[in-house]
């Protein structure tokens, strides 16, 4: 529980030490499933930083002894984490595949983080294959799901999903709507993402979304401001992988606005971030 918070917290070293501490301790007592956790846990850290070969490798290996049994709770938990991974690496009919047959053991799982994860990366794949349809009904499904469950982490992400959708659609009334819902303007107009702050997930997330807006809208100095805030937040806290996607973003955002040689700086220093 100490590992998540400080996962949370953007504590990387010691969110390891004392996921290490723990794995070595459930080890011993046998107690496959939250072993399994805490591999997770500890990809996640390593995706946050930038670590994708030792994230990928973990994955790998502990989908490989969860498979050794039946389709029980551990299982679960490692294809989900695999599947992630498989997107990440463009692997979609893998990633696919799993996450279909993950989705109706679900109730087998007992973190949000898996439910959440299994049905965005299915819904993400569903939007590069075409089907519009099946990615929103993927997509309502979860939001009523951590509705109820209040878990505004996960909804932000959410938000983010529709309003990409609806841009690849081409809908702007679903855009708004979705921006009505989650009172992205009104957040804006209380100056939510007007400076840098402690990295927070879901503000990120629901800022992303916001930027999407704007950029529809053509406001691309008002976009680039919001992202440039949320990229020096992720820099801060030393979230790689989010300071990288933001650095996408805003080379997306530099491109619409006609200035081809600025985002191409953008991409550049994403890539300079990632560890070789």
């Amino acid at each position: 529980a100490k590992a998540y918070q400080a996962l949370r917290q953007n504590r990387f070293d010691a969110m390891r030490r004392l996921a290490s501490v723990a794995r070595e301790t459930l080890a011993g007592l046998n107690n496959p499933y939250m072993v399994g956790y805490t591999d997770v846990l500890i990809v996640l850290a390593d995706r946050a930083q930038g670590h994708m070969k030792d994230a990928v490798d973990r994955c790998e290996a502990a989908f490989e002894r969860a498979s050794r049994g039946r389709r029980n709770p551990v299982w679960v938990n490692a294809a989900t984490a695999l599947a992630n991974t498989r997107y990440d690496q463009n692997r979609l009919d893998e990633a696919e595949a799993l996450c279909i047959e993950v989705l109706p053991l679900l109730s087998q799982a007992a973190v949000f983080e898996t439910f959440a994860v299994a049905y965005l990366v299915l819904a993400r794949i569903k939007v590069i294959r075409g089907k519009y349809a099946e990615a929103w009904q993927l997509l309502d499904y979860l939001h009523s799901v951590l509705e109820c469950g209040h878990q505004t982490r996960f909804l932000a992400h959410v938000c983010g999903e529709k309003i990409r959708l609806s841009l690849v659609e081409q809908s702007p009334a679903r855009m708004k709507a979705v921006a009505r819902e989650f009172d992205l303007g009104e957040r804006m107009r209380r100056g939510e993402w007007s400076e840098r702050r402690f990295y927070d997930e879901t503000w990120e997330q629901l800022g992303v979304a916001q930027a999407w807006v704007l950029m529809a809208k053509g406001r691309h100095d008002r976009a680039h401001g919001l992202l440039e805030t949320l990229r020096a937040s992720a820099h801060d806290a030393g979230c790689v992988a989010r300071e990288t996607a933001l650095l996408a973003a805003l080379a997306v955002c530099h491109w619409r606005a006609g200035d081809p040689s600025a985002a191409f700086a953008a991409v550049n220093r994403g890539f300079a971030l990632v560890p070789r």
